[in-house]
């Protein structure tokens, strides 16, 4: 072979190297379009916004306050006074139980008389800060992509983009053998 068409043998193989580079496996190729119009897409979403929310609330202090002396006397007191009515109702050898019953159950009276006498429920108060947290929907309009208006091969095309695709825009070409025959 002489030295042209070895030369135009490898040209060819270059250019038909480079455009196989751009193609793809369907027969379609990738080239650019000019962008004629660009219109930013928003859509509204909403979003919430929590809020902690705080007011002061007055409690009643439950229990007793931590004074230190209790008598014991109210629970004696009704423990003798259970003990003497159950010894009167019992008889025979269920006496004893009757007897035992009553004192357990007149001291624990006895108790509760004396501690609701001298320590009312609702006696005493508290401000106790409470907090909750409080949604807020707003609305909000987000952006999601563009609309293109672009020009290729002298024919206008419209499509859309996430991002802004500036002067130029990619676009891919497939082009398939017609069915009817060529006349």
């Amino acid at each position: 072979m002489n030295k042209k068409m070895t030369a135009a043998i490898l040209g060819l193989s270059t250019v038909l190297a480079a455009g196989a580079a751009s193609a793809d496996s369907s027969g379609g190729f990738y080239t650019r379009g000019r962008v004629l119009k660009v219109e930013p897409v928003f859509e509204t979403v909403r979003v919430n916004r929590p809020e902690e929310q705080c007011w002061d609330e007055r409690v009643p202090v439950r229990g007793r306050p931590n004074s230190g002396y209790r008598s014991h006397t109210p629970a004696i007191a009704g423990a003798i006074i259970g003990g003497v009515l159950g010894h009167q109702i019992g008889s025979g050898s269920g006496r004893d139980w009757a007897t035992a019953g009553g004192a357990l159950l007149g001291s624990s009276v006895g108790r509760d008389a004396y501690a609701s006498s001298r320590y009312p429920p609702s006696s005493s108060y508290v401000v106790e800060r409470r907090c909750d947290r409080v949604d807020h929907f707003e609305n909000q309009r987000e952006l999601v992509g563009y609309r293109v208006k672009y020009e290729y091969d002298g024919r206008t095309f419209w499509t859309r983009t996430n991002e802004d695709p500036g002067k130029w825009v990619e676009v891919k070409v497939d082009v398939h053998a017609s069915k009817t025959p060529y006349r």
